[in-house]
């Protein structure tokens, strides 16, 4: 399987972080705000405690 761009992106900056897990949830998160951004699109997005929202839209964005 391939790893994307922003998938690789993620795991950059969450392997820097104490206490990093694999959070498949995040990644798919982060992969629709890039597609979002990409193609100047409005994204909504709930998701649960724990998914990293956070990072789920500040990576993509950089």
């Amino acid at each position: 399987m391939a790893t994307s761009t922003v998938e690789a992106a993620l795991e950059r900056v969450t392997a820097a972080l104490a206490g990093h897990e694999a959070r498949p949830s995040q990644v798919a998160m982060a992969e629709a705000v890039a597609a979002a951004v990409a193609r100047q699109r409005h994204l909504v997005v709930q998701a649960g405690t724990g998914t990293g929202k956070s990072l789920g839209y500040l990576v993509p964005t950089l």
